[in-house]
């Protein structure tokens, strides 16, 4: 692995929980002194060995089916759970867009909450004082910023968390899966701007199954299964793999 990145994830694992079976089998076999090396000998993983690095300015998307550990990929990356085993070392000031909601107060209004997610990110609220124009511009919420998040939509939600996301100068965003929320012209908006931020230098993930968006966004793809990376590379041909093998599936399905 080189030295220029921004992202470098390396040999990880991760693992749910505490499985009381896996857990005593592990337990026993260490008194016996038959303890197995093997990683998957006690029990599922939700990731499996993943590696990969990320240069500053690159944008990487992320494809897979429903349980392919995409969500947990970008958890792991935003410091929200820890790895089982391996390392993750991230190098910006980081903003992660991984749930609609996440770090927002909902009894707080939208004007509150832009505040606090810029204090999450180590800003001021003098210096989240200044952005908010920028901000209050990009999201089109006019007078709905100033009333609690309770009362917001799920689309609405999305246009508070991402219109943050990309007027904070973060080095590094984590986006998942919420240009899927929300109205269709403000989704090209946010592929503009996303456009526009991979262009000055912010390095982006992105989880999505769109892909569209994966091919106009990021210059390479990883496509992930059963938590393991099945294949790396251009996103068209990862895109081409990762539709194949849906057809393969559904054919053994009928």
């Amino acid at each position: 692995m080189s030295d220029d990145y921004v992202i470098k994830v390396d040999h990880i694992w991760k693992r749910y929980g505490l499985p009381l079976r896996s857990y005593l089998e592990q337990g026993a076999d260490k008194l016996r002194g038959r303890y197995k090396t093997d990683p998957y000998a006690y029990g599922p993983w939700a990731l499996q060995d993943v590696s990969f690095e990320v240069k500053k300015g690159e944008s990487l998307g992320i494809v897979g089916k429903n349980g392919a550990g995409k969500s947990t990929l970008l958890k792991l990356l935003a410091g929200v759970s820890p790895p089982t085993r391996g390392s993750i070392e991230m190098r910006g000031r980081l903003f992660p867009m991984i749930e609609l909601a996440a770090g927002m107060h909902r009894d707080l209004t939208g004007r509150e909450n832009i505040k606090l997610l810029g204090s999450i990110m180590g800003f001021s609220e003098a210096q989240m004082v200044e952005k908010i124009p920028a901000i209050e511009e990009f999201s089109e919420l006019g007078d709905w910023l100033d009333r609690p998040i309770w009362q917001y939509s799920s689309g609405m939600e999305a246009r508070l968390g991402f219109s943050v996301a990309v007027n904070v100068d973060a080095e590094i965003l984590l986006i998942d899966e919420v240009l899927s929320v929300g109205d269709v012209n403000f989704q090209k908006k946010c592929l503009t701007r996303m456009d526009e931020l991979v262009g000055s230098g912010v390095t982006v993930l992105f989880v999505s199954h769109n892909p569209y968006a994966i091919e106009r966004l990021c210059e390479r793809a990883i496509y992930l299964q059963g938590g393991e990376i099945n294949a790396r590379g251009e996103p068209a041909d990862i895109l081409t793999a990762y539709f194949q093998e849906s057809v393969v599936r559904e054919d053994k399905a009928t």
